[in-house]
C-alpha cells in the first residue's frame, strides 16, 4: 500500500466540513458565509454571528490536533454545534513502534485526572479493518452551550448537567481506532459532545459513521 494515504468518512446531514487548510485570514469570511447559508435569509443577525463564531472556533480547535477531516455537527444550526467529529491517521512512533488494536485501546482508554469513569472498551471489526470502540466521559473546560437533537429530530434545547459550572462541563467521547489490512497506520474516528441528553442518538450516529470509513491512496 502506498505511503501517502487519505481517509474518508460519510458526512451526516446537518454537518459542516471544517476548512482545515484554509488560510486563517480567510476563516472569518468563510464562517460568516457558511452560517448565513445554513440559517437562510430569515436568520437573525445575532444568530448568524453566533454560529459563525462557533464554526470559526471549531476550525481553530480542530487544527490543533491535525486531523484529516473535521466536521461540526449542527443539525439545528440556530443552536450551534451539537457534536464534533474528527478523523485522523495515527503513525507508529517511539512509544508505539508497531500499532496493534490492543495498543490503540490502551492508549484511548488511559484515564486522566479529568476522567469521570473508567472508559468502556469494545473490540470488533469494521469494513476498514479490525477495530476498537472506546467510550470515555470527562470534565472539560469548554463553556456550556445550547444543543439540539440529531437529524432524526430531537427538538429540545438542553444544557449539560455539569454540576458546578465553575468546574467545567461534562464531555462524552466515542472513539473508533481501526487497523486497515496492509497499512502501518491506524485510522481514528473521534467524536465529542456535551449534549448528554442526546448521548444515545449521538453514539448511534458515530457507530454508523464508523462503518463508512475508507482508506485510499492519496491523489498524486
Amino acid at each position: 500500500m502506498p505511503g501517502s494515504l487519505t481517509v474518508s468518512v460519510g458526512v451526516p446531514g446537518g454537518a459542516v466540513e471544517l476548512p482545515l487548510t484554509l488560510p486563517t485570514d480567510g476563516l472569518a469570511a468563510w464562517a460568516e458565509e457558511t452560517a448565513r447559508d445554513r440559517l437562510g435569509p430569515e436568520g437573525e443577525p445575532r444568530t448568524v454571528a453566533d454560529l459563525a463564531n462557533a464554526l470559526r472556533e471549531a476550525t481553530l480547535d480542530a487544527r490543533r490536533r491535525g486531523p484529516v477531516t473535521a466536521l461540526s455537527f449542527c443539525p439545528h444550526p440556530e443552536l450551534g454545534e451539537t457534536a464534533r467529529i474528527e478523523v485522523s491517521l495515527i503513525a507508529p512512533d517511539a512509544e508505539r513502534p508497531e500499532l496493534t488494536v490492543k495498543a490503540l485501546a490502551d492508549f484511548l482508554a488511559t484515564p486522566t485526572e479529568r476522567s469521570m469513569h473508567p472508559a468502556t472498551v469494545d473490540y470488533g471489526d469494521l469494513p476498514i479493518g479490525p477495530a476498537v470502540r472506546v467510550r470515555h466521559q470527562y470534565v472539560g473546560e469548554r463553556p456550556a452551550t445550547r444543543y439540539a437533537g440529531d437529524d432524526e429530530g430531537v427538538d429540545a434545547a438542553v444544557e449539560p448537567d455539569d454540576g458546578d459550572p465553575g468546574e467545567g462541563v461534562i464531555v462524552q467521547t466515542v472513539a473508533y481506532a481501526a487497523l486497515p489490512p496492509g497499512s502501518r497506520k491506524a485510522v481514528l474516528l473521534f467524536a465529542s459532545w456535551q449534549a448528554l441528553a442526546l448521548d444515545e442518538r449521538l453514539s448511534e450516529l458515530v457507530d454508523r459513521l464508523a462503518t463508512t470509513l475508507r482508506l485510499e491512496p492519496a491523489d498524486g
